[in-house]
């Protein structure tokens, strides 16, 4: 008779219970053990075939340390846990394990809030957008969220808007894993928006005004490939869009954060075409990247890459799994400085604050270049300056507060 123990234990902080089988010792490496089956432990709302989707390990797999640790990526990025842990137990034979999947679910209600505004050229721009909703429907983590959004500006510097405001609400529904898939899921939504805005026309001295509403239902396919990798395309058709009706837009990005709103490492990267068309097409390109690192116990540095005109509502579906609410409202080009004023575990059940960061970015915002039928070639840089705070509330949700200060500055062509 042998005894088999498995060797590397404590490799990711795997928990590995007792494996003897007999007297005698041989040692196995990890990637020498086959998963024998899948078991899930805690999960009372959520299903354990929706817990193992997102896992994306099945029986019969051999043990893969790297897929284990992107395994708790991903379920940390679901929102539904408030803990979640992976262990090898002993299988019926040797050389066969058991994964138990362990987790503390948390709440899936959920909202955030963002309040802030940016001072341009000495102009403020208040803003406001909240987002609520359901994210573990019928026990498999499909999503049903509302969003409302507002800003409004007054003698803008840019294009000489006298008044400027938008609004627009959203509802959405997620299907994380389309029929049961690993990989491909459906993002759809009506979304329904105002736009008004007042500008001089200097040469003339004559004021003009013009109010814009969108109505569009969206709907797009997304599959998820790699690691943390999507591919999405949506479309979505303006029953108010006149010359252009058709949106055709197709993301492609990653998203490896270990959490979206505290982030901590990892990386989130998105390339974003919008294809608007009717009697004739207009294109945008537009792409971002955001890199974080950890530099001590409570504090990180991160580097943002952005191109002007990102947008992240233009990337329908799950921000867990584009990541794109790390792009709003900062430096198109700039570093940033995150400082954990409170470090409270997810486990915690406060009715107070959970966990809380203070934020300052610096860079640019808006810089690139441009061409437009009737400007010609231009530029814009805009230094900027950012400060934020991020708060985990467990009574209601994350909470983001900032301001920004920049200053555009315009070159080449007619403005």
């Amino acid at each position: 008779m042998k005894r088999m123990i498995l060797g590397a234990i404590g490799v990711l902080g795997l928990t590995v219970a007792s494996v003897a089988w007999g007297e005698d010792i041989q040692v196995l490496t990890p990637d020498q053990l086959v998963i024998e089956k899948i078991e899930c432990v805690g999960n009372e709302r959520t299903t354990c075939e929706t817990i193992q989707e997102e896992v994306r390990i099945t029986a019969g797999d051999k043990v893969d340390e790297s897929e284990i640790a992107n395994a708790r990526i991903r379920l940390g990025l679901m929102g539904l846990f408030k803990e979640s842990d992976l262990a090898l137990e002993k299988g019926s034979e040797p050389g066969k394990v058991i994964l138990k999947i362990q987790v503390k679910e948390e709440s899936p209600l959920f909202a955030d809030l963002t309040v802030g505004g940016i001072v341009d050229n000495g102009v403020f721009r208040p803003g406001l957008k909240t987002t609520f909703g359901h994210r573990n429907l019928f026990g498999t983590g499909k999503i049903l969220q509302g969003s409302f959004q507002g800003v409004k500006s007054f003698n803008s510097y840019l294009l000489y808007n006298l008044q400027d405001s938008a609004a627009s609400t959203k509802v959405e529904y997620v299907d994380p894993h389309l029929f049961g898939s690993r990989r491909f899921y459906l993002t759809t939504g009506l979304e329904y928006s105002l736009h008004s805005y007042e500008y001089l026309l200097f040469y003339v001295g004559k004021r003009e005004s013009h109010f814009k509403r969108v109505l569009m239902p969206q709907i797009g396919l997304g599959y998820r490939f790699g690691e943390f990798s999507f591919l999405h395309i949506g479309y979505g058709y303006d029953f108010l869009g006149g010359q252009w009706p058709n949106k055709l837009n197709t993301t492609y990005g990653w998203n490896s954060l270990d959490d979206v709103n505290f982030a901590t490492k990892g990386s989130v990267f998105l390339m974003n075409l919008d294809w608007t068309f009717g009697d004739f097409a207009i294109f945008d390109l537009a792409g971002g990247y955001r890199k974080y690192w950890s530099v001590g116990p409570r504090s990180t540095l991160s580097l943002n890459l952005m191109s002007t005109g990102q947008n992240s509502s233009a990337f329908s579906g799950d921000t867990r799994i584009t990541g794109a609410s790390n792009f709003n409202d900062v430096p198109n080009v700039g570093v940033g400085y995150g400082y954990d004023l409170k470090q409270g575990s997810p486990t915690d059940n406060t009715s107070g604050i959970r966990r809380a960061r203070l934020t300052i970015d610096a860079g640019f915002k808006g810089l690139g270049l441009g061409y437009g039928s009737h400007t010609g070639f231009y530029a814009v840089t805009s230094p900027a300056v950012r400060a934020g705070l991020t708060l985990d509330v467990p009574s209601f949700g994350t909470v983001n507060l900032f301001a920004m200060v920049q200053k555009d500055k315009h070159f080449g062509g007619a403005q």
